[in-house]
């Protein structure tokens, strides 16, 4: 394989991760946000300045802090999934699924994560649960 065509296939992977209509974020084994995609900093609210080199817990509240060092040990192993939300810089909260997985890049260890904005199935559930409890009172 030509260094042309590696260099068109990482031109056209970042291309793809940048058109994707999820976050996506690579982190080093200790949690660092090495790279993120547009979509990602949307749902966080700030620059890529901010984001890069910051520690990904610093996107989730104190209490999954927890949570999110399993998901990462487990994604050591094998790929993971865990629903969690996303904080804001502005404050705002985001309800997401993580999708994470370890990856070997330049003989490191590291993670790719796909984050998903799970804010419109959950506006669906509630007012689903709101809709049958109101059909029960009835």
């Amino acid at each position: 394989m030509s260094i042309a065509t590696i260099e068109k296939g990482e031109v056209f992977h970042r291309v793809l991760v940048d058109a994707m209509n999820e976050g996506a974020i690579t982190l080093t084994q200790m949690g660092i946000v090495v790279l993120c995609n547009e979509y990602f900093l949307k749902m966080v609210k700030m620059p890529p300045e901010e984001a890069v080199e910051s520690h990904w817990k610093r996107f989730f509240p104190v209490h999954e802090q927890l949570a999110l060092e399993r998901l990462l040990r487990k994604a050591k192993r094998v790929g993971s999934k865990g629903e969690f939300t996303l904080l804001a810089s502005d404050g705002s909260t985001l309800a997401v699924e993580i999708s994470i997985k370890a990856v070997h890049l330049d003989d490191q260890e590291n993670f790719f994560a796909v984050i998903a904005d799970l804010s419109e199935q959950k506006r669906l559930e509630n007012s689903l649960r709101n809709s049958e409890q109101f059909v029960r009172e009835i």
